[in-house]
């Protein structure tokens, strides 16, 4: 799919407000935005092996359980909730959510966290997973689709991201 500074994720508006709308139920049904991320992080640290100890700050730890309530879980899933919460609400201006895409990647990979497509396309599985269950009986193929479409574009940038860096 790719993304340009254009048209980063060639969604079109029906696709954007299902997507918004279904970010919205996600946010209502949690006490705050950070238990939504805490519980796809703790669904990837359980279905994706290896990826707990991709993080440093849980050096020594061998489960998703071990780490769930460490503030350093806590901490993570906050600035991964704020992206994420910003993009949702960045999606119709694209140099902004290029920049964000960007960032991403140059973080991921100056920590030296070697993601590849198959760790991205894991999370993205995960990810809808979680939203789909939030939604619950009224998360359609329509939004499903929206949200993978989405997902994929994001993907692709921060692939390609890290594919100019590692030049």
């Amino acid at each position: 799919m790719g993304v340009s500074a254009t048209k980063p994720l060639k969604l079109t508006a029906a696709e954007k407000d299902l997507i918004r709308k279904s970010w919205a139920v996600c946010v209502r049904n949690n006490a705050n935005l950070n238990n939504f991320s805490v519980n796809i992080f703790y669904e990837v640290f359980k279905q994706i092996p290896g990826t707990l100890a991709m993080f440093e700050q849980f050096k020594g730890k061998s489960s998703p359980d071990e780490v769930r309530n460490l503030t350093g879980m806590k901490a993570h899933c906050l600035r991964v909730s704020a992206i994420m919460n910003a993009m949702i609400l960045e999606l119709d201006d694209p140099v902004v959510l290029v920049e964000m895409f960007r960032n991403i990647a140059r973080t991921h990979y100056r920590l030296g966290n070697h993601i590849g497509k198959a760790h991205y396309d894991a999370f993205g599985k995960i990810f809808i997973q979680c939203v789909a269950a939030e939604v619950g009986r009224g998360f359609t193929e329509e939004i499903e689709n929206a949200w993978i479409k989405a997902y994929d574009g994001v993907k692709d940038s921060l692939m390609s991201t890290k594919l100019e860096l590692e030049g």
